[in-house]
Formats: C-alpha cells, sequence, structure tokens
C-alpha cells in the first residue's frame, strides 16, 4: 500500500470563517489514506477568532509562521518564505496548495524555486479592490506572475475566474471552480436548537442580524446604519444582532450608539455557534463590499434564513433575484428597504429561501472534497508522468 501523497496549505492566517474554515474543512474532509494535509499559517489578531483549537480537535497539524502577515514588509516577507522554504526541505510535501494573496505569493515562488509542484485558491481578488490605483496594478502584476509558478488556480465562484482572465492572470486551461462548500446537513441540524440566551432576548420580535468579521470588506457600519433606517420607518418593530469584531470595532460601537436602534441592537463577539445563531435569526444582512464565495450565504440557505446581500461579486452568483435579495453596496437605506420587505411580506422571504436552498447540493462540502480530491489526483499523476 503506497503512502498517502503529502500536502501543504499556505495561507496567511487561519481565523474563524471564510478561507480559513475552508482549508481546515477540506483537511478533515479529504481521504486521509489518500492524502496527509498539513497547514502552514501565520498568526491572526485576537479580535478575528482562531481555528487554532478546531484543528486540534481535527487531528490537522497547523504549524505557525510568525513573520506571515498580510501587512507587506520585505523583512518579514523574506523570514516568511524561508520558513516555508525549511517546511518543504523537513516534510517534502508532493503538492502545495496556497490561499490568500500574500501567502499565496510566497508560497508558490518557493515551490516554484524548490521543484514542488502547486495550485493557488482564489477566495476572492484582493487587487480589484486595492487603492491607490498604483497599489491596485503593483497586486494584479503579482498575481500574475504568481501563475507562471502553479499548475492549477482554482476559484470559489464563477465570478473570480472570469475577473482572472479579464485582468491578464494565468490561462484559461489553468483554471477550475472549486467552491467552498458547506457542511448542509450540519447546519440545518445545529440551526434547530437555537441559543436560548438569544431566544429569550429576541422573543417575539423579528431578528435581523450581521454575522461577520468588522472590516471594511465586510461593512458593518452599512449594516448600522440600515437599522438605524429601519427602526426609525418601524419603531419597535424589530431587533438587531452583532455577531463579530474586528478592526473598526469602535467605530462600529459608536456608529451604534447614535441613532435610534440602539436599544434594540445586541452586540457580539465572534461566536463558535454560529449555525445555531442563524436559528434564531429571520433575515440576514450581509452588505461586504466584494466577496469570493460567502459561506456564510450558504449557511443561512442551509438554516431557512432569507438573504439581503450586495449585488458583488460571489454574493450575485448565489442570489438569484436581484430586486429583493440583491442591493448596490454603500447604500443602507437599500437594504432597509429590502430587509423590511421580507420582513412584511413573508411569502416572498420563503421563496427567497426555497430557491436559496435548492443550490446547496452544489456547495455540499463532501462534493466540494472530491472535487479537490479529484485536481490533487490528476496534478499528481502529471507529475508521475513527468
Amino acid at each position: 500500500m503506497s503512502c498517502p501523497a503529502r500536502v501543504l496549505h499556505v495561507i496567511t492566517r487561519m481565523n474563524v470563517g471564510g478561507a480559513g474554515g475552508f482549508v481546515l474543512d477540506m483537511c478533515r474532509m479529504l481521504p486521509r489514506d489518500e492524502f496527509d494535509c498539513r497547514i502552514l499559517s501565520g498568526p491572526e489578531p485576537d479580535y478575528e477568532g482562531s481555528l487554532e483549537p478546531a484543528c486540534a480537535e481535527a487531528g490537522v497539524e497547523l504549524i505557525r509562521s510568525p513573520h506571515l502577515l498580510r501587512r507587506p514588509d520585505p523583512w518579514r516577507d523574506g523570514a516568511a518564505a524561508r520558513h516555508i522554504a525549511s517546511m518543504i526541505t523537513a516534510w517534502q510535501p508532493d503538492l502545495i496548495h496556497t490561499h490568500t494573496a500574500k501567502a499565496g505569493f510566497l508560497g508558490r515562488w518557493v515551490a516554484h524555486r524548490r521543484g514542488v509542484p502547486a495550485v493557488h485558491h482564489i477566495h476572492g481578488w484582493t487587487f480589484a479592490h486595492q487603492r491607490p490605483a498604483l497599489l491596485r496594478r503593483g497586486f494584479r502584476w503579482m498575481e500574475a506572475r504568481a501563475a507562471h509558478w502553479c499548475l492549477k488556480l482554482l476559484a470559489v465562484c464563477r465570478a473570480d475566474l472570469r475577473r482572472g482572465l479579464e485582468a491578464g492572470i494565468g490561462r484559461e486551461e489553468q483554471y477550475e471552480v472549486v467552491p467552498a462548500g458547506i457542511d448542509v446537513e450540519g447546519v440545518r441540524r445545529e440551526a434547530e436548537c437555537p441559543p436560548s440566551d438569544l431566544v429569550d432576548w429576541k422573543g417575539e420580535m423579528p431578528l435581523l442580524a450581521f454575522i461577520g468579521r468588522y472590516s471594511e470588506q465586510k461593512d458593518p457600519l452599512c449594516f448600522i446604519d440600515a437599522a438605524h433606517h429601519l427602526e426609525s420607518a418601524r419603531p419597535g418593530g424589530q431587533r438587531f444582532l452583532m455577531v463579530g469584531d474586528g478592526p473598526l470595532a469602535e467605530r462600529v460601537m459608536e456608529r451604534l450608539g447614535s441613532g435610534p436602534a440602539r436599544s434594540a441592537t445586541r452586540t457580539e463577539g465572534f461566536r463558535s455557534d454560529v449555525a445555531r445563531v442563524l436559528g434564531c435569526v429571520d433575515v440576514l444582512v450581509h452588505p461586504s463590499r466584494h466577496e469570493g464565495l460567502p459561506r456564510m450565504l450558504l449557511e443561512a440557505f442551509a438554516a431557512g434564513v432569507p438573504v439581503v446581500a450586495t449585488a458583488v461579486d460571489g454574493c450575485a452568483e448565489i442570489l438569484r433575484d436581484g430586486e429583493t435579495a440583491l442591493t448596490p453596496p454603500r447604500e443602507p437605506a437599500a437594504f432597509a428597504q429590502g430587509a423590511a420587505r421580507l420582513l412584511e411580506t413573508p411569502g416572498l422571504a420563503a421563496r427567497l429561501t426555497s430557491g436559496g436552498r435548492a443550490l446547496l447540493p452544489g456547495y455540499e462540502i463532501t462534493a466540494c472534497a472530491e472535487r479537490l480530491a479529484t485536481v490533487y489526483r490528476d496534478l499528481l499523476r502529471q507529475g508521475d508522468r513527468e
């Protein structure tokens, strides 16, 4: 019996949700008699939550590289690259799988220099949203350069595939869509047991929720402004919940305290029971300015929660009803209007929820893991032939 192929995942940080959650799920779901997966990651800020305990519980080895940080820093970036190289020397992986911009560039560069085949997963392009334009061009050049150092570019949604090709990154035959799926049945089961503290606090009132990082990308301030709009239009008619933390935490509390929704809003840090939280949510508000494939929307569908989200990237790909489910980014009034329509029109909310659930078979975590395993097998066979 042959030994399992060694796959080293390189990612900038293993924070709660998003790319980190997908990496952990893949390491757990791929057949361990065929693939031996390890994760090399930089540290994550305290306010983002860490998946390190979940990795330990799942028996997935997580190696920390203290210099692998999001912010560009030539000295630290060089130290991170040397750490990746030392890991390759010590463990001799058969394949490098990189994620996120910084780790994606450094990991592919080192893999190329060491002659190890690499694949890169795109969880939303960062270059498209950089400011100023010079920085945006620099990030795009880095992605285009790094595309030469890997065999495959895996996109979590077709929107990312199209954006990459339009930007001149990689070749069409390099691309393949491997979504960041979810455990549909697991989320559904957990949502049937909502936390009693939230159920008691909510009472009979409809609950609108923001769940995510307090960052400019996720735009929690838009949610707060939408909550103020909605509370002014329907005073005492709903409650609001914010689950998360991040660099905008102070501004979140300041903005929340200056409007009518303050007394109707409950704020929490990151919670490990998000699926259970969804069990008492009536509308999920997702105002992100840009996204790859937001797993939170898929989890909301699995929990039977209708969504109001921005018409960007992967959100537009999985939300089909443009008039009620999708809104332009940075328009709180539009979010308030969309949420109000869902609260006041139960039939509409049910229709959107049913439509979301119909999409889920294509994003089931087991199907995504099998798709990724097929990519790995093809690449490893290709390496054997060479």
